[in-house]
């Protein structure tokens, strides 16, 4: 919206900021007519401009005899990334330095956070787990300063365990492992499954984090092609195992990471079915799940498992908090013994504390409650995000929308090279991921994956402006 000296429009682009960074979210009722007429000393006539003219930039709508709310976000209409077809090779991991280097610095606070996978701090129940530590006595401290079990807190697990129901049958606290996040669960499933030199299948693209971690094991991976409408491309998949000893099968099904893109249902149950076909497990990233943007929340794969062959990861790091790096696993009947053995022997249990303190918020803190309003706040930054890559980047981008998570798989121009891209954009303090490292064969030449977990402000908006700049004159 553009700025102008009528009043009007100046009170019309003072919502719209509001709207932009959160202030006022989808489905808040603003204000009414007669309330911003006397607090900002304004006329009836002015206000109802200011509102005409957001309703015409589709960003409120009005509903009768009730007020005016902010709209959710439609659809944009992006071109999707090209879906690339590959033939699947086995290959050992060759991260380089340079990729190392940049794994390192993604999450680097000096840098403008459009690169690093994590959410605004201000987005979590901080003052909530600030009162759940005050009401600790000096005694409770005495004792959360011992070590948990190797399991982990069992009213925790219980808990998390409750939250599951109506996603994964039978599921109970003897079934959860309690780990230090998501991450470290993915490792003592793949030390459980398989050993250096053993071939794992992956999606691509994938988590970067992920491959360094298959380097460290001396994995050799082979990828399998992702789109951005059904993820992981189960047909591929079956060809891959017909002709290959796959020991497991890694992948994030639900809002994939950098990709955001969620299979269905039938190609889920289709994945699960070839696991007991050919005896091959799968250790499944389920992290983003609850962050989805549609009514439910999807299904795992775990969901559709008869045979003990899905193993189930995640964490509260995308909701809570990635600094309690509390995560979880359910690896099944099969493979519980020996997770839990590796669990123990790797780094025998997680903090007491912080298991306390999210017991503690999950019994009274409303986690239901803040996973709406997380949502709300992440699909919009999400969305204005996305709107403003349309408005900023040259003719030829494209971009995969997400129904779920906060990151975006933007495929630039052809002769835009990734690395010359985030290196252009370090030198204006802005941090992007280039797609090159999400993927062990380097693909995704002219790829990016931006995170959209903080507020869409005016620091943001100049920021995905000056990247747009950046491609418009590496493609010109």
């Amino acid at each position: 919206m553009r700025t102008s000296n009528f009043k009007y429009e100046t009170l019309a682009k003072e919502i719209e900021d509001k709207i932009n960074t959160g202030v006022y979210k989808v489905g808040d009722k603003l204000p009414s007519i007669r309330l911003f007429t006397k607090k900002m000393n304004l006329s009836m006539v002015t206000v109802n401009r200011a509102f005409e003219e957001l309703e015409k930039h589709n960003l409120i709508e009005s509903k009768p005899k009730s007020g005016y709310y902010v709209k959710s976000p439609k659809v944009i209409p992006f071109e999707l990334p090209k879906h690339r077809r590959f033939k699947s090779i086995p290959a050992p991991i060759a991260l380089d330095k340079a990729t190392n280097s940049i794994i390192d610095m993604v999450a680097n606070s000096d840098y403008l956070p459009l690169g690093a996978g994590i959410i605004d701090p201000q987005l979590f129940p901080y003052k909530y787990f600030n009162r759940i530590l005050k009401s600790f006595s000096a005694d409770d401290i005495k004792r959360l300063l011992t070590y948990e079990s190797f399991q982990g807190n069992y009213e925790l697990r219980r808990l998390i365990a409750q939250h599951m129901m109506g996603r994964v049958e039978g599921i109970g606290p003897d079934d959860i492992i309690i780990t230090n996040g998501c991450v470290e669960a993915a490792s003592i499933c793949l030390h459980a499954l398989a050993k250096s030199g053993d071939i794992i299948a992956v999606e691509s693209p994938t988590y970067y984090l992920l491959l360094q971690l298959l380097q460290e094991l001396g994995i050799i991976v082979v990828e399998i092609p992702t789109t951005p409408q059904h993820g992981f491309d189960v047909d591929a998949y079956e060809n891959v195992l017909k002709v290959m000893d796959i020991k497991a099968c890694l992948l994030t099904p639900n809002f994939n990471n950098p990709m955001g893109s969620l299979m269905p249902d039938d190609k889920k149950e289709k994945l699960v079915s070839l696991a007991h076909k050919y005896n091959v497990p799968i250790i499944e990233d389920d992290i983003f799940s609850e962050l989805h943007y549609q009514s439910a929340q999807p299904l795992p794969l775990k969901s559709h498992d008869q045979h003990d062959l899905v193993l189930t990861c995640s964490s509260f790091s995308k909701t809570l908090s990635p600094g309690f790096r509390i995560g979880w696993t359910i690896p099944g009947k099969r493979f519980k013994e020996k997770v839990l053995n590796l669990r123990g022997g790797m780094s025998v249990s997680s903090a007491k504390l912080t298991q306390k303190i999210l017991t503690d918020f999950l019994t009274y803190g409303g986690y239901d409650r803040h996973l709406r309003n997380l949502r709300k706040t992440i699909q919009h930054q999400t969305y204005v995000t996305a709107l403003a890559i349309k408005q900023d980047f040259p003719q030829g981008t494209k971009l995969a929308m997400p129904k779920g998570g906060y990151m975006l798989w933007v495929e630039l121009p052809e002769k835009i090279n990734s690395m010359v891209f985030f290196n252009k954009a370090l030198e204006k303090n802005i941090m992007i991921v280039p797609g090159v490292i999400c993927s062990n064969s380097r693909r995704f030449q002219n790829y990016i994956r931006m995170s959209c977990g903080f507020p869409f402000d005016q620091k943001m908006k100049e920021g995905v402006k000056e990247l747009g700049n950046i491609a418009k004159e590496l493609n010109f």
